[in-house]
């Protein structure tokens, strides 16, 4: 019995009540299934669920229920409409079948026999259909294409899919049937959505079972449409190629009628000066269309770049998917490896890809411009009255030359035209041109990177490694054939003379390596005036210009060997090889250059015995590798696979052993070159590396040498080609490093000259120690001529800070105008007893320091350099590097598995023009053929998840870009430590590089030094961030949370930051600054960002916050002027000739080196004191770092002037007065005080 229903449910549901008994009657005899509930059934108790007195979890919970079943029962009817179909297709599969043997029985339609008179726009017309109609027939081919594969994986994965699907249906009917009647609505909501889910899945099962048995009874059919539609592009490729040569005829014939009707016009209009300009333009325009390179040749030449451009981009498409359909379907295997070669070797050169891109942009720039000036003219050519008139007023035109003018002016109309139209056109055309030019190149770069990633991995060798006696013999014949040589040199002779162009440039080239040699041996052989890093660079040049013309020789010879289109084998192979020779004996000798003494590697300090010991070696060592090298080239470029398996094979083997003997023997412990290392720097990094890298570059031609042996010739080669470009980019990056050191060390070494010279004389009173004897460079190598290095690691005379006068006496305090400050550079050195300090002057730049981050930077840089070398060199070889892609780091540490690769330009099927539109058809012209019918089939229905049962919607995409790799945390770590090197190591830099060329005081250097390391570590760290994928809208929130931090609690954090900006941009204060702030004096040793550092008298460093030098009072002595003047009280005794003192002290004072000249100094009678005369002198010095010594110089002297000139310095004197007269004086006895009571 039903439990009772709730009375808001009775009055919707009569009918529902007795399905559900049929269904509850069914479950309890455990045979029958419930029946598939309708749509309106549904609904219906859906509707009625308001009203129900439920709970609104039970409400939500059934709800659901009944929107899940109605989502299923929708699928289960398009599912069934989807059988339907497959049920009409394999009906009408036979009558299809033989409609279509018959259509393809029947003769191709013939093309139009052209006697037709069309005009020019109805010409344009048809080849804008055909264009269309070509079109269309090539969608048709990539659908049948896509139709095709998309079978090939249903008839895979449906028979699986069949059984998971009755499994799923096995499972919900043993439910169904075991089921209770349900009592509760949100169980009877559960019940029906069962039921409707079942009806789904067996209508899937059925729709599944009739495409199988479809896709058998149309196999047939599905080969012959295919047939069909290759007839049809070959039709609509026929037509449009005929409707194309119609146009251009008919456009060239149009436009020499008009260049003859303008020049007919011409020579009518000679007779007036009025018009003969006007015909003139008019010649100009038609013989713009009509000339060589004209506006009609151009765009037949851009139509045919065009078809080509997508003929070999289609061609590009067809081997791609033809490579990878075989390559899931059996794999990598030797068959495959072949074919990968084959295509690779025909894949098209990336650099003149390149050029053409860029050619085309700048003919559709040319284009563009010309089709504005042509509507530009065409504007004001419009109105013939108006033209008519200005000739008219120009002068009176007869009646005949009136007419002429008139014909004139329309002609011109005409022409701009048709000038306007064929400029328009070719925009057009040039601009599809470029859009599929650009998607060639990156099909193209796909392509390649597709077939690099597998090409190496597959086994290439399919004979013996030993050539047996019969092939021997026929490679001899082969290669010395008298008869085949002489066709050769014939064939590479009558090449050359038949086009005197290429003739012309192998004289030249052949002159300009003549006057290379000589230029090499005279100019950049002469012996230069002075040491700089030129002399260097002359030198590498003058090896390369000696090196080069012997090599280019060879090369040119090799490359006329080659040139003919159809030259004998033996040649080209010989060609190769006389190539790769030529280049690699060219390398060999740079490097013997670089060894040789007196070369670059003296310059660059290079230890004789190390390039005594390598240019030894490389004596055996390049002829032989390079020999070998050639041989294997040379063999690759000939047919026969057998020669180059045994004699290629050979030679390379015999390469790798010459190598491996190379690498063993320069790079032994007992080697100079490990000695040298050992002796400049014992514990360094090589040496401790040395474990590391010794048996990998030993190990690594032993490697190469069992991977030819084992049949991996092909990836042996391309291996051993990286492993030369990495030792070839070391000892590349080894000279550029020694370069940048070479430069270095001059630049300091003119800097230290500068400073020397820059210095000011000695006093004479003291004249200065001389420097310590500066420590002796290294010994130059092979008479390396180089001038002395100046002393620069310790300043030749330091600044000194002056001790403070202890027990000055009376009379001599210390009233100055400026504060007391350390001694600078600029003066004499300081004296035995004097406290020292660690700040220079102003000016002084610490070579030393400069010395070590130069250094370093270029040490670091050269490291950086040689790494991404090798990764840019080993990348696309080592698929173990991208496998780094896999490991993920967030949003959880996991190894994710590595999804097909896909290539978008290879993948994509239709190459739309750049406007969407058919090139070169008008606007509103579409094509008129239909697109033939294909398949009729509705897609495969998907279940749309209802919200509150649905989880989450995942986005692949967005969830790809926001995970973080491996390699994104080791590109933002490199990131990240090369900012932290740059802002390290860019002071040294700018000052060598920038600073020194520029007249900056030490002030302006430190502020743009400060700012550039800021900026570089500003987006040196978001770079780094952005690649982890923390980017400005992942930290907006906190930059937001922040500035309201920094409102409140970090006030004056912020303020101190924002003030330390505006010192570095205003400069109120600067490094080397004399300062007074809160009472304190100093110098300006440091200014960073938050707070500034003041260096005291005393040696102690003050920290101050910026905010405290803006907003606070600061008294800078040295801002605008340095000088200052210094205040030397004086006290003589009374009865002193004042007048004499005076001008003794003016005489001490203009002795002074020191003491100014403009102002000059000034003495003053200032009073009477107690015992003394108050004098006071006063001196201007130029900088208050001077004022100690210059005080202690001027008393010394002003003692000894004064005891030698009897003018007495006066003492504190006291007068004491004493009175005489009678003393009273008496005796008198002192009381006794009383004894205690007990006394004794």
């Amino acid at each position: 019995m039903l439990p009772r229903r709730p009375r808001g449910l009775r009055p919707p549901f009569a009918a529902w009540g007795a399905l559900l008994c049929l269904v509850a009657t069914g479950a309890v005899h455990g045979q029958e299934l419930p029946t598939r509930p309708t749509i309106a059934e549904v609904e219906s108790r859906l509707a009625g669920l308001p009203g129900a007195s439920l709970e609104a979890a039970e409400r939500g919970a059934a709800e659901a229920a009944y929107k899940q079943a109605l989502e299923s029962l929708r699928l289960a009817d398009e599912w069934a409409a989807r059988a339907a179909d497959f049920v009409r297709l394999t009906e009408e599969a036979p009558g299809k079948l033989t409609a279509y043997r018959a259509e393809l029985a029947s003769p191709m339609p013939p093309l139009p026999d052209g006697q037709d008179a069309l005009s020019a726009t109805q010409l344009e017309q048809e080849r804008a259909q055909a264009a269309g109609n070509l079109t269309v027939a090539r969608e048709l081919i990539e659908k049948l294409r896509a139709e095709t594969s998309t079978r090939s994986d249903r008839q895979v994965n449906l028979p699986g899919n069949l059984a998971r699907l009755r499994e799923q249906v096995t499972g919900l009917e043993e439910g169904l049937r075991g089921a209770p009647p349900p009592e509760a609505e949100p169980a009877r909501a559960e019940f029906v959505r069962a039921a409707a889910q079942r009806a789904a899945l067996r209508a899937e099962i059925t729709a599944s079972e009739q495409e199988l048995a479809s896709y058998d009874a149309r196999q047939e059919l599905l080969q012959v449409r295919r047939d069909r539609a290759q007839r049809r592009l070959a039709i609509a490729e026929q037509a449009l190629d005929y409707w194309q040569r119609r146009v251009d005829d008919q456009r060239r014939l149009d436009a020499e009628r008009a260049a003859l009707e303008a020049d007919r016009l011409r020579q009518a209009a000679l007779r007036s000066p009025q018009l003969r300009e006007l015909a003139e333009g008019n010649q100009e325009l038609a013989t713009a269309r009509t000339e060589a390179n004209g506006w009609v040749d151009r765009l037949e030449r851009a139509g045919r770049d065009l078809s080509e451009a997508r003929a070999q981009l289609q061609e590009l498409r067809d081997n791609f998917r033809a490579l990878r359909r075989r390559e899931r379907v059996a794999g990598l295997d030797q068959a495959m490896g072949a074919i990968l070669r084959i295509r690779y070797a025909e894949t098209l050169d990336p650099f003149r890809l390149r050029r053409a891109v860029w050619t085309t942009q700048g003919d559709l720039a040319k284009a563009e411009v010309a089709s504005i000036e042509y509507g530009e003219q065409r504007e004001g050519a419009g109105d013939v009255d108006a033209e008519l008139g200005r000739l008219e007023a120009a002068g009176a035109l007869d009646p005949a030359a009136r007419a002429v003018a008139l014909e004139l002016i329309e002609t011109r109309r005409d022409l701009l035209d048709a000038a306007l139209l064929d400029t328009e056109r070719l925009a057009r055309l040039l601009s599809d041109l470029d859009f599929t030019r650009r998607e060639l190149q990156r099909a193209n770069s796909e392509f390649r990177e597709y077939m690099e990633e597998r090409i190496l991995w597959v086994r290439s060798v399919q004979h013996p490694l030993v050539l047996q006696p019969k092939g021997a013999a026929a490679l001899a014949q082969w290669l010395l054939s008298p008869t085949r040589w002489r066709e050769a040199l014939g064939a590479s002779a009558n090449d050359l003379l038949r086009t005197p162009l290429d003739l012309a440039r192998v004289l030249l080239f052949v002159l300009l390596f003549g006057l290379a040699w000589g230029f090499a041996r005279t100019t950049l052989s002469a012996p230069a005036q002075r040491v700089t890093i030129g002399l260097t660079l002359r030198k590498l040049l003058r090896s390369a210009f000696l090196g080069a013309p012997p090599a280019g020789l060879v090369i040119l010879a090799a490359w006329l060997l080659t040139r003919p289109p159809a030259q004998v084998q033996p040649a080209v192979a010989v060609g190769a090889a006389l190539q790769h020779l030529a280049a690699g004996l060219f390398v060999g000798w740079l490097l013997y250059s670089l060894l040789q003494k007196k070369g670059v590697g003296s310059d660059l300090r290079w230890p004789s015995s190390v390039r005594d010991f390598l240019r030894r070696h490389l004596r055996w060592f390049v002829p032989l590798k390079v020999l070998c090298a050639a041989t294997v080239t040379g063999f690759d470029q000939q047919p026969t696979a057998e020669w180059s398996d045994s004699i290629g094979r050979l030679a390379f083997c015999a390469g790798e052993v010459v190598l491996l003997a190379f690498l063993y023997w320069t790079l032994r412990a007992s080697s100079p070159v490990v000695q040298s290392l050992r002796e400049r720097s014992p514990n360094g990094i090589a040496l401790r590396l040395r474990p590391l890298w010794y048996p990998l570059a030993v190990g690594l031609p032993l490697l190469l040498l069992g991977l030819c042996l084992g049949g991996y010739f092909y990836t042996a080669t391309h291996l051993e080609r990286r492993l030369l470009m990495s030792l070839l980019a070391v000892v590349v990056l080894a000279v550029a490093y020694g370069i940048s050191l070479r430069w270095l060390l001059l630049a300091r070494r003119r800097l230290a000259q500068q400073q020397i010279a820059n210095l000011p004389p000695p006093p004479p009173a003291e004249p200065a120690a001389p420097p310590p004897e500066a420590p002796q460079a290294a010994e130059p190598a092979d008479g390396d001529e180089v001038e002395p290095l100046p002393s620069t690691e310790a300043d030749p005379q330091p600044s000194v800070e002056a001790s403070q006068t202890q027990g000055a006496p009376e009379g001599a305090s210390d009233s100055v105008e400026a504060p007391a400050a350390p001694r600078p550079a600029s003066v004499p050195p300081t004296r035995e007893g004097e406290q020292s300090t660690s700040l220079e002057r102003d000016d002084a730049l610490d070579l030393a320091l400069i010395r070590e981050q130069t250094g370093r930077l270029f040490r670091s840089l050269a490291v950086v350099a040689l790494i991404v070398a090798l990764w840019l060199i080993w990348d696309d070889v080592l698929p173990a590097l991208k496998r780094l892609e896999q490991v993920q780091l967030w949003p959880t540490v996991d190894w994710v598995e590595a999804e097909e690769q896909h290539y978008p330009a290879l993948e994509r099927t239709v190459v739309p023009s750049a406007e969407g539109a058919t090139p070169g058809a008008p606007a509103d012209h579409a094509p008129t053929q239909p697109a033939p019918e294909g398949d009729d089939v509705r897609p495969v229905p998907q279940l749309t998840p209802v919200p509150a049962l649905a989880p989450a919607p995942s986005e692949p995409d967005e969830a790809a870009a926001a995970r973080v790799t491996l390699v994104h945390l080791g590109t933002a770590l490199i990131v990240f430590a090369f900012t932290l090197l740059v802002a390290r190591n860019l002071p040294g830099l700018l000052e060598l590089a920038l600073f020194q060329r520029l007249p900056l005081d030490a002030g302006a250097r430190y502020a743009l030094i400060t700012v550039t390391r800021y900026a570089v570590v500003f987006f040196g760290v978001t770079l780094a961030f952005r690649n982890v994928g923390i980017g400005w809208s992942s930290i907006q929130w906190l930059a937001a949370a922040l500035t309201f931090g920094l409102a409140f609690g970090l006030q004056e954090i912020f303020a101190n930051f924002v003030s330390g900006l505006i010192l570095l941009a205003e400069r109120p204060i600067r490094v080397g600054d004399v300062v007074t702030v809160s009472g304190i004096n100093g110098k300006v040793a440091r200014i960073r960002i938050r707070a500034t550092t003041i260096l005291q008298w005393n040696g102690k460093e003050l920290v101050i916050p910026n905010k405290n030098f803006v907003t606070g009072d600061v008294v800078n002595w040295t801002l605008s002027d340095p000088s200052t003047r210094l205040d030397i009280p004086l006290g003589v005794a009374y009865g002193s000739d004042v007048p004499k003192v005076k001008r003794l002290l003016l005489e001490l004072t203009r002795a002074h080196p020191l003491s100014l000249a403009d102002p000059p100094p000034a003495a003053y009678f200032m009073g009477f004191g107690d015992s003394v005369l108050s004098i006071e002198l006063r001196v201007w010095i130029p900088d208050p770092n001077a004022i100690p010594i210059i005080r202690d110089d001027l008393l010394n002297a002003i003692q000894e002037r004064f005891a030698a000139e009897d003018v007495e310095i006066a003492f504190p004197q006291r007068d004491l007065h004493v009175r005489s007269g009678a003393l009273d004086v008496r005796l008198v006895e002192p009381e006794r005080a009383p004894k205690p009571p007990g006394g004794a």
